[in-house]
């Protein structure tokens, strides 16, 4: 898959990040300023890198922020939306930084970093071991809401990958 974008164009407002807070919802939208990288790469898992601080400072004031405590770890699920496309990352690694320093009235002021490596859901396929054997006859997908009243032979390919 290749895509060519630029995540600081002006022109781009159709680029959307969601963090999910399970499969079906949406928990918060990640800001495109802490999107660092998205690699597309071929034959191969796509990688994003997102840098969350805990703080934001907006007009001189401080401000704490929310998304920073909504990022458990990792299996957490983003959603990259470009246009009508959608693309799911899958939260591989999530790093912890602090920083100490001094603020205006001499106070220690601890700013901290999650920096976090995703990949896209096709990672999810890579520890997935899967045997076909010949003598088996199955079907690819099996939908169990449709009722046909023929013999079910058994469930799809696909139902063995989603659990």
């Amino acid at each position: 898959m290749f895509r060519g974008f630029n995540l600081k164009d002006s022109n781009i407002d159709n680029v959307k990040f969601t963090l999910m807070k399970n499969v079906n919802e949406p928990y918060a939208e990640v800001l495109k300023d802490y999107v660092k990288l998205i690699s597309y790469k071929f034959q191969d898992c796509s990688e994003m890198t997102i840098e969350i601080p805990n703080k934001t400072f907006i007009k001189g004031v401080v401000q704490d922020e929310r998304l920073y405590d909504l990022v458990l770890g990792k299996n957490q699920q983003i959603i990259v939306e470009i246009g009508d496309e959608k693309e799911r990352f899958i939260i591989t690694q999530c790093e912890r930084t602090e920083e100490v320093y001094k603020g205006e009235n001499g106070q220690k002021v601890h700013y901290r970093t999650k920096k976090l490596v995703c990949k896209s859901y096709e990672y999810t396929l890579l520890d997935k071991k899967f045997i076909c054997g010949e003598d088996l006859s199955r079907q690819l997908y099996f939908d169990k809401t449709i009722t046909t009243g023929a013999i079910d032979i058994s469930d799809g390919y696909l139902h063995f990958l989603e659990q």
